[in-house]
């Protein structure tokens, strides 16, 4: 979806650890019961109590995933085409058809089958919801970078920085509560854009300080918020508009801006990116996997340690299945693409 600006192998590899980064900390929050921040379900957070500490640090470091896959799309620009915007609707359909719709269907829950078939009203993928509302305004995005000096830019970037991280973060503001909303996805878009075309750098260690520093704050002040009963605000620092989670993002950017090499394999396999998102978010997928690692963890068998092992064991498996799905999807979703086409 992004221009192919000598694209290099680094970035490619960035695409495919985030979508790992992403697994983890869905089965950190879900599977875990970190969730059980967000409601006065007090068993939820009893389960993974114990552990909190380690739990909520695991998470900051993989919760920044979600940030820097946008300012990875801004940092290229995003040039929509016909065919590639329907590409990405089928490979939707292809991954709910198999592991969602088919999943309720065979447990008899047509209501929730038939609205799963709803891509972007109804269905799972609240992140490629809002990414597809992104596509319509990267055209006009991309001109005012092109066109407006960076005192221009810088302002606007600072203005959508302020109303999200400011005025949604700390103050809940229905613009960006919690940064599961377009306008967050637009201001990581400018952001990325705006780092790109006015030569923004660090040096590799300062980079890799920037990420390390602030995504190990957010999951401390989360555990911090967490033993001082302050679980609202525990929640909170891993909305998406955190600011400690956008610096954190940027970090990785500009970290790997500085890994630099070329691979077909990688490139290949970073083509299967948003595979393992749409596949690990699939209702089945989430049936075997949350209440597998709850059941491992509350069971006792394994330490707060072992669990984070099993979980990341787990999510390489996760990538992997889904890479293999996607070379079933591809071809299918090509042959589609150029029958509507040509028809």
């Amino acid at each position: 979806m992004s221009v192919r600006e000598e694209r290099n192998s680094g970035f490619e590899l960035l695409r495919l650890l985030l979508m790992f980064l992403i697994v983890i900390h869905h089965a950190i929050v879900h599977g875990l019961g970190l969730r059980g921040l967000a409601s006065a379900d007090a068993t939820e957070v009893a389960i993974c109590s114990g552990d909190m500490a380690l739990f909520c640090l695991a998470n900051g470091f993989c919760i920044v995933a979600v940030n820097a896959f946008v300012l990875i799309s801004g940092y290229f620009g995003i040039r929509p085409t016909k065919r590639k915007v329907l590409a990405l609707l089928l490979a939707m359909l292809f991954y709910t058809l198999l592991f969602t719709t088919g999943y309720y269907l065979m447990r008899g829950d047509l209501k929730h089958a038939v609205s799963s078939l709803l891509l972007l009203s109804h269905g799972r993928y609240w992140f490629l919801t809002d990414y597809f509302f992104l596509l319509c305004f990267a055209a006009p995005l991309n001109l005012f970078f092109e066109r407006c000096g960076r005192r221009e830019t810088g302002l606007f970037v600072l203005s959508l920085l302020v109303i999200s991280s400011y005025f949604g973060f700390v103050w809940g503001h229905a613009a960006n509560t919690n940064g599961y909303t377009l306008l967050q996805f637009i201001m990581l878009y400018a952001l990325g854009r705006y780092v790109r075309i006015g030569g923004f750098d660090l040096a590799r260690g300062r980079a890799a300080g920037l990420y390390l520093l602030c995504a190990g704050a957010c999951g401390a002040l989360t555990c911090l918020c967490v033993r001082l009963g302050q679980n609202d605000w525990a929640w909170r620092m891993t909305y998406y508009n955190d600011p400690l989670l956008v610096a954190a993002a940027v970090g990785v950017l500009l970290l790997f801006r500085r890994v630099r090499f070329s691979s077909r394999a990688v490139n290949s396999l970073a083509a299967s990116a948003l595979a393992v998102y749409l596949f690990q978010s699939s209702a089945w997928a989430e049936s075997l996997l949350y209440p597998f690692v709850r059941k491992l963890y509350s069971d006792g068998h394994f330490s707060g340690g072992g669990i984070l092992v099993i979980i990341i064991g787990l999510a390489a498996l996760c990538v992997a299945a889904a890479l293999v799905v996607d070379r079933v999807q591809r071809p299918i979703n090509e042959k589609l693409v150029h029958y509507i086409f040509k028809r």
